[in-house]
């Protein structure tokens, strides 16, 4: 997202420093902060049936990884086979050739282990209607893989260990049983051994099943189900939080701008600057000499937003390149440091900018 607002002043008749706020150029807002599922689907895999093996829920128990602190869930994707073939389903193929409706539930529990056994406690889950695909008909593999991802709205805190999980009902499973046949008899989640490429799998040789006769940490699967997780950060929903909004609410939201300044959340955020009042460039400059000019602008110190001046001479055919002039922190208060720039003026303008990437 860019914001194009731009803030200028002008000293003397040859002097003009323009300061240009970009940011934010965000890569991601989302994290992912677990991840096995292959970035590339094999056209099937080994997979659990929940009908067949009396199924509720198949999870797994994983620490979500170390080098992001976004824990503020915003989606799950599971890999699933389906092996119902259209022609044994007329009636549902003649409705939609392409699949039938399905709803499935991800939920996340944590797990405390400080008794004698390990208890899971709810934390959140999603229900979610997705069409499951036929099993092609000249499929050479037992079962058509396929990945399902559930949207989650960003305003529930994950722990950093957790137990994935996927239930639906069957037939004669789930949490409320259809009681009859269907297609739903023939889906399963994907198992394969592979180590995650985010995070780690906290027991390898177990996963978490629920059915019908035990709940346990200590299944055995022939792999591991496959499950990603993204994530936003803690600072962000922290920081609107204490501006009185509800985080995930309209006027909460990054690109929201509730106090009409111009300045979106998330470069309020960046910058320092109150979402709920009327402010204006959130860069100042000061003229400290005849040939010198200092650009205050406040910074998090958390690690949330990285940073990056840049100078130009010439935005019609110039090119940005890093600002080098002398940087100092004369003051911290909180998340914020007061970041100062002392550049030469010179004899030619210059434009100067602030590259805000916030950091998931």
């Amino acid at each position: 997202m860019n914001i194009h607002r731009v803030f200028g002043l002008r000293w003397g008749k040859s002097i003009l420093l323009l300061v240009s706020l970009i940011g934010f150029v965000e890569f991601s807002r989302a994290a992912v902060v677990f991840n096995n599922v292959p970035a590339t689907l094999d056209l099937s895999y080994v997979s659990h049936a929940y009908q067949a093996n009396e199924t509720t829920v198949l999870g797994n128990y994983v620490q979500l990884t170390t080098n992001s602190t976004a824990r503020y869930l915003t989606s799950v994707t599971v890999t699933m086979v389906t092996q119902a073939k259209a022609t044994n389903w007329a009636a549902l193929y003649n409705s939609n050739n392409a699949g039938w409706s399905q709803n499935l539930t991800a939920v996340i529990y944590s797990v405390d282990n400080t008794g004698a056994a390990p208890v899971l406690n709810y934390v959140v889950s999603q229900t979610q209607n997705f069409l499951v695909p036929w099993k092609p008909l000249d499929d050479p593999y037992n079962g058509y893989a396929f990945n399902a991802t559930f949207t989650f709205d960003g305003s529930v805190t994950i722990p950093s260990q957790l137990v994935i999980g996927l239930t639906f009902n069957t037939q004669n499973y789930g949490f409320d049983p259809t009681g009859v046949s269907g297609p739903y008899n023939s889906l399963n989640v994907a198992i394969d051994p592979a180590v995650p490429t985010v995070g780690s799998d906290l027991d390898p040789s177990h996963v978490y099943i629920d059915n019908a006769t035990v709940s346990t940490l200590n299944g055995t699967v022939d792999g591991s189900p496959l499950f990603k997780v993204e994530a936003t950060g803690y600072f962000y929903e922290t920081w609107i939080a204490s501006y009185g909004y509800t985080v995930g609410a309209a006027g909460a939201l990054r690109d929201d701008d509730p106090d009409h300044d111009g300045l979106s959340n998330l470069t309020e955020f960046a910058f320092g600057t109150d979402p709920t009042r009327y402010d204006h460039s959130p860069i100042t400059i000061t003229k400290t000499s005849s040939t010198e000019v200092t650009i205050s602008y406040l910074a998090r110190n958390d690690g949330s937003v990285s940073y990056e001046p840049l100078l130009n001479e010439n935005l019609q055919s110039g090119s940005w390149s890093a600002a080098n002039g002398t940087r100092t922190v004369p003051s911290v208060s909180g998340n914020y440091d007061t970041v100062q720039y002392v550049y030469s003026t010179g004899v030619n303008r210059k434009f100067f900018k602030v590259q805000a990437t916030e950091v998931p």
